[in-house]
């Protein structure tokens, strides 16, 4: 298509571009831009290639901190081929700024990263590339001076929650550990906090630890922290309106629990019958928990009040939950008595302990019966407390059988019942007491009289006050007649006197107040004043001035005068022999006695010779010789043995039958 055509096609003529002088000024500025261009792809790209080349070999400095990324601008082509020469304590990255496929061609940064703590001198580090001669000097100095202090409130610190450290700076390249009592823990760094789960090292509450936060990278580490801390003390319990092991006499509505300080929250609070759990609700004020009961606790049952857990304000807790058991009683139950088994006076009088307070008023009448059998014993009865005293209105008879017995509905001061029955039975005193003379310091001389029998059996002891062995065994035998009184023979009275010279007794002397032995005062043909003493040696008036002078003497004498005994048993002691003085059966019946005992049995004429000493004036041979009755004389093998009665419990029964 030519000109022509083309402008008859438009209708309008051809213009030519050159022609125009605007046109022809920017064609000029096009060409020199493509000139700059051409000169431009030459150039820029040589003068990249010569900086990453030589640029890249200027030494640098990096100050080391723990809170920045540690870079320098340090442009680096084909980082992947640049060597470091290695370090203990650094290490240098460079970072791809520019890759294909994933393979860096260009970093513009160099970084420190420390491989392990870092010490206080300067690192250099050599970076070669392309394995030329030259390297890139980097020196490293390491400004990371970092401290940790625990972030705690008058050095204390708790045993459940984290134990916070702030840092001086921000740490963004090194673990930490948490070391007390040989126990360690890893911390999470926050920032410039680092966090530690003080709570995993199992720690006493109220204990003083040495902690170490130690600050570490692979196997190398420093200590940013060490001292002492003390771990807050433990919630306790202090006090309880019920104890442990306490029996419950009353009625409670509420329990409280006092803590050793106050607490913000407590947890699982119950009470627990055997695996019932009792319906309860709880408040918590300052160290105080109330137990408030939805209905009264059932009684005579075991129960455990318990708390899983309290937080003091403080943060201290419970070292172990709380447990405190108690029972609930029945109710008032028998404790003590002082109604003997036996010997009771003749006007019943004795005081019932109870575990618990009684309650005033009630009729005693009708839950206490004193009784004789099966008849009632008209009482007065009298409320102190714990404590019901029982009077017989009457007298009973000597040697009577009665009982005491309570019902279940005796009331406490609680209006509580049930579980109160009890029983005792007793007897009125079988023996009667008399004196039957006095000594010289004015004692009396007491018989004990048991059985209603005319014959009487004499059983006399201590007539030597040091012989106080006699007067056990002989208040042992009282004891046991008044335990036990059908053993007394029908037809037959036993007379005890267990001690004849209290004179003696009471200074432990062998004489009366006089210096006379009494067993040397009577009026027995071998009667003389001046008597041999055991041991040798001769007492004068040792035998009295005149056969009986001696008030103990003429006692005994009137006394078996007067009621004509069948049978005498005199008590002395030691030799663990028996003799008799030869009258009616006295040799058989000490020859039985020696049997049962194992003593020796010595023939009346050979007395003498058993003692080693010369006896006169005894009371057994005045008994032989003027009313004829007959004796047997035991030498006991103590003088002060309390426990003979089981030896010869059986012999003192013989003889009476």
């Amino acid at each position: 298509m030519t000109k022509k055509t083309i402008t008859q096609l438009f209708n309008y003529p051809v213009i030519r571009l050159d022609d125009i002088p605007f046109t022809r000024k920017l064609h000029r500025l096009h060409m020199n831009i493509l000139g700059f261009a051409k000169v431009s792809a030459f150039l820029l790209p040589t003068a990249l290639v010569a900086y990453l080349l030589f640029g890249f070999y200027v030494p640098s400095k990096i100050n080391f901190a723990t809170h920045t990324d540690n870079c320098i601008f340090a442009p680096t082509l084909l980082p992947n081929t640049a060597k470091v020469a290695s370090d203990e304590h650094y290490k240098i990255s460079m970072p791809a700024k520019i890759s294909i496929n994933g393979y860096p061609i260009v970093s513009t940064r160099m970084c420190a990263e420390p491989t392990s703590i870092p010490s206080s001198s300067a690192k250099t580090l050599a970076v070669s590339q392309l394995k030329l001669p030259i390297s890139k000097k980097i020196q490293i100095t390491n400004t990371a001076s970092l401290s940790a202090s625990p972030r705690v409130k008058d050095g204390t610190i708790s045993t459940k929650n984290n134990l916070i450290f702030e840092l001086s700076k921000p740490d963004l390249f090194f673990d930490y550990e948490l070391v007390a009592d040989d126990k360690k823990v890893d911390c999470i760094v926050q920032g410039d906090a680092v966090s530690c789960p003080a709570g995993s090292l199992g720690l006493s509450q109220g204990q003083a630890y040495v902690f170490v936060l130690r600050q570490k990278l692979g196997s190398s580490s420093q200590e940013l922290f060490t001292n002492e801390l003390t771990t807050i003390t433990s919630v306790d319990l202090v006090n309880s309106s019920i104890t442990n092991n306490q029996i419950v006499y009353d009625a409670p509505t509420t329990i409280q629990l006092t803590l050793s300080k106050p607490v913000v929250r407590a947890g699982d609070v119950k009470i627990m019958q055997d695996t019932i759990v009792v319906p309860t609700t709880h408040t918590t004020a300052d160290n105080v928990i109330t137990i408030i009961l939805d209905a009264p606790l059932e009684r005579q049952k075991q129960y455990v009040i318990s708390v899983g857990s309290a937080v003091a304000i403080d943060g201290g807790h419970l070292e172990a939950p709380i447990a405190v058991n108690f029972s609930t009683s029945g109710g008032p139950k028998v404790t003590g008595s002082t109604l003997p088994s036996s010997k009771s006076s003749l006007t019943v009088d004795f005081t019932l302990t109870f575990d618990h307070s009684l309650k005033p008023e009630q009729d005693f009448s009708s839950v206490v019966l004193l009784s004789s059998g099966g008849q009632p014993i008209s009482s007065t009865y009298n409320v102190s407390g714990t404590q019901l005293r029982v009077r017989s209105k009457v007298q009973l008879a000597s040697c009577q059988d009665f009982s005491v017995n309570i019902s279940d509905t005796l009331m406490s001061a609680y209006d509580i019942t049930d579980g109160t029955a009890y029983s005792a039975n007793s007897r009125t005193q079988c023996s009667r007491s008399f004196s039957i003379g006095k000594s010289v310091q004015g004692r009396d001389i007491t018989a004990y009289s048991i059985g209603n029998g005319p014959e009487k059996v004499l059983y006399i002891g201590s007539i030597h006050g040091n012989e106080k062995s006699a007067y056990y065994l002989l208040s042992s035998w009282l004891d046991y007649l008044e335990a036990n009184p059908g053993a007394v023979p029908a037809g037959k009275t036993i007379v005890v006197i267990p001690k004849l010279n209290p004179d003696g007794f009471a200074s432990g002397s062998r004489f009366n107040a006089n210096n006379v032995d009494l067993n040397r005062n009577f009026a027995s043909a071998s009667w003389k004043p001046d008597v041999v003493v055991p041991g040798g040696g001769t007492l004068v008036n040792g035998g009295g001035t005149s056969p009986l002078s001696e008030p103990e003497s003429q006692a005994i004498v009137t006394y078996i005068n007067s009621v004509g005994p069948s049978l005498i048993m005199s008590y002395h002691s030691q030799g663990s022999i028996v003799i008799a003085n030869g009258s009616g059966n006295s040799n058989s019946l000490a020859s039985m006695y020696a049997g049962f005992v194992d003593y020796q049995h010595v023939a009346t004429e050979e007395s003498s010779e058993a003692f080693e000493h010369e006896t006169t004036g005894a009371l057994e041979d005045w008994l032989h010789e003027v009313p004829g009755i007959p004796v047997v004389l035991l030498e006991l093998s103590s003088h002060s043995a309390t426990g003979l009665f089981p030896y010869h419990k059986q012999p003192m029964l013989n003889v009476l039958r």
